[in-house]
């Protein structure tokens, strides 16, 4: 699936729409990543097509940016996007870059990655500047790991807060399907028991991790408080096990030098081999909001659609809806939620809808 139809709608109706007779704006991708403009609108990063789209609230094209290159301001890997104040973030995987815009689409600077850096998700940005992301780290002997990680403004000094290391892949032995199926075992097993994830909110922060599955916050002192709320992590069914091991391998074999040699029957064989967690990690994607964040969850209580729980800046849980929508990319601006997924007909939708 490399394009896709793109398609906004606010409470079920047409808000926008892609131009069918400008074919450069009439397809997205199937990655895109989303941040918002207070206010204003969101950053759209349609990866695939190497450019961010910035859509105002009421559906107007405000401006696009981005190529594909390797000049300044071009991309080659685009994988996640972010945005402070009126500065736009673009986090480009094989640059290993940061590429800084403003909101009207001029380029501004570069700011290397950490060393090892091989893609970036979940980024968000501190009031002074410093960020907070999950990295999947590659070290000299190919060691992946996926690490929660505090980086300085300039990047400048890079903490690590928590770190989740895959099993070790013989890779002088890269063609041989049986290493690629132990490869996926472990992608599996170590993606399905939860991987460090984080928000900056101001000065604060949130964080999710195997050892802390229902997240704690810490403040600007460096206090950790669980957060507060009521969760019941949801043993894997098998159907749950098909479609998330399916879906993170099919994430690998569209980024991966290897990926023509992840056959359907190479998953199957690898799904087989798994041993995964008896519980599912509750929560899927957290949101940064206005006066505090959101979580997407999964978990006894939430049914057959997962649950956006809202919390307060202290992490106290104020109310949870039922959501059903896309759920690859979410944004929230006041009380509207923006989401990016693919619908049931194979088509890139991206809605908006009142919280």
């Amino acid at each position: 699936m490399n394009a896709l139809m793109c398609l906004l709608l606010v409470a079920g109706s047409e808000l926008w729409q892609t131009d069918p007779a400008r074919q450069d704006w009439a397809i997205l991708g199937s990655q895109v990543s989303l941040a918002t403009l207070k206010g204003e609108g969101i950053c759209l990063l349609d990866a695939d097509n190497h450019r961010v789209i910035v859509i105002g609230r009421s559906g107007e094209n405000l401006v696009e940016f981005g190529r594909k290159g390797l000049g300044p301001g071009e991309f080659q890997a685009p994988a996640a996007i972010a945005v402070h104040g009126d500065r736009v973030a673009v986090f480009d995987s094989i640059r290993g870059n940061v590429a800084w815009f403003s909101k009207a689409g001029t380029y501004l600077e570069d700011q290397r990655l950490p060393a090892g850096t091989v893609s970036v998700f979940q980024p968000s940005v501190f009031s002074d500047g410093s960020l907070l992301v999950t990295s999947v780290r590659l070290n000299a002997q190919f060691l992946q790991s996926y690490a929660l990680e505090f980086c300085a403004p300039d990047f400048s000094e890079t903490k690590t807060m928590v770190e989740r290391t895959a099993p070790p892949t013989d890779w002088s032995r890269m063609n041989d399907t049986h290493v690629i199926i132990e490869y996926l075992v472990g992608q599996f097993e170590t993606l399905a028991a939860g991987i460090p994830m984080g928000l900056a909110l101001a000065q604060d922060m949130v964080v999710v991790s195997p050892d802390h599955p229902f997240g704690y916050r810490i403040d600007a002192n460096g206090l950790e408080t669980p957060l507060k709320w009521s969760c019941q992590p949801r043993p894997w069914s098998d159907g749950d096990k098909n479609e998330q091991c399916r879906a993170i391998a099919d994430r690998i074999a569209a980024n991966a030098p290897f990926g023509s040699l992840i056959t359907d029957l190479v998953i199957q064989k690898a799904i087989e081999q798994s041993d995964l967690p008896e519980v599912r990690a509750p929560v899927d994607a957290m949101v940064p909001m206005d006066a505090g964040f959101a979580l997407l969850v999964v978990d006894q209580q939430s049914g057959v659609f997962p649950d956006l729980v809202f919390f307060d800046v202290r992490g106290n849980e104020q109310s949870r809806v039922d959501y059903v929508g896309p759920t690859t990319a979410l944004a929230i601006d006041g009380d509207v939620v923006y989401a990016a997924g693919i619908d049931e007909h194979d088509e890139m939708i991206v809605s908006a809808r009142s919280r």
